[in-house]
C-alpha cells in the first residue's frame, strides 16, 4: 500500500473514473447535508479525486473549499470540471497541511485509501476550527465497499471499519453524533472537542 503505487493507480484511471465511477447525485447532497454547512464555511474536502462533490458543496455558499488529492491527474481532471473560484484544487497530501484551518472536514468514499488511521484522525482535529465537523463518508454500504474491489485494488486499500468502531478511535477528537452504517451507506461524523492534556508531573 505504499503511497507512490496509489499515486500510479489513480493517475491512470482519472480519464475514465467519471464515466466508470458515475456520482450518486442523491448521495452526495445528502452527505452536504449532513455536513451542516453554514454559508461562508470553510472547507476541507480530502482525496477528492475528479472533484465530484464540489457542485454539491457550492449549493452551500462556503466561502473556500481546499479539495486536496495527492494523484496529479485526478485534479488536473477535476480542474478542468471546476472553475469556481471558490474552489482550489490542490495536489497535496492531508499530512502535509498546515497552517489552514477549516469549519468541515470531509473524507468521502476514499477511507480504505488511509493505512494510518489515527494519523488522518488528528490531523483533521489540527486543522478544524473548535467546534468544526469531520465526515467519513461512503455512497456504498460498509460490505459492499469492503467486496467491491478488484485484486489489485485489493492490495491497495484496507477494509472499512464498522462505524461503531470507527467511532472509538474519533472518540478522544470529536463528539460523534451521526452514525449511518447500512447496507446502501455509511456515514460516521462528530464535532471537534478539545484534546485534554494530560498532567505527568
Amino acid at each position: 500500500m505504499d503511497k507512490p503505487s496509489l499515486i500510479a493507480y489513480f493517475n491512470q484511471l482519472a480519464d475514465r473514473w467519471d464515466a466508470e465511477f458515475p456520482a450518486d447525485s442523491g448521495k452526495l447532497r445528502c452527505f452536504a447535508e449532513l455536513c451542516d454547512l453554514k454559508e461562508g464555511a470553510r472547507i476541507l474536502d480530502v482525496a477528492s479525486g475528479t472533484g465530484s462533490f464540489e457542485p454539491f458543496l457550492l449549493e452551500k455558499n462556503p466561502s473556500r473549499i481546499l479539495a486536496v488529492d495527492f494523484s496529479p491527474e485526478m485534479i488536473r481532471t477535476a480542474k478542468e470540471k471546476c472553475s469556481d473560484p471558490r474552489v482550489e484544487f490542490r495536489c497535496a497530501d492531508i499530512m502535509e497541511i498546515t497552517g489552514e484551518e477549516f469549519d468541515c472536514a470531509i473524507i468521502c468514499g476514499a477511507f480504505p485509501l488511509f493505512e494510518n488511521r489515527g494519523s488522518i484522525i488528528r490531523q483533521l482535529h489540527n486543522l478544524l476550527a473548535p467546534g468544526g465537523r469531520a465526515i467519513i463518508c461512503h455512497p456504498q454500504g460498509r460490505s459492499a465497499v469492503n467486496s467491491n474491489h478488484d485484486a489489485n485494488a485489493i492490495q491497495l486499500t484496507m477494509p472499512l471499519p464498522a462505524a461503531k468502531t470507527l467511532t472509538i478511535s474519533l472518540n478522544p477528537y470529536f463528539d460523534v453524533d451521526t452514525l449511518v452504517d447500512s447496507s446502501e451507506l455509511y456515514v460516521v461524523s462528530g464535532t471537534r472537542i478539545p484534546i485534554k492534556m494530560e498532567n505527568n508531573s
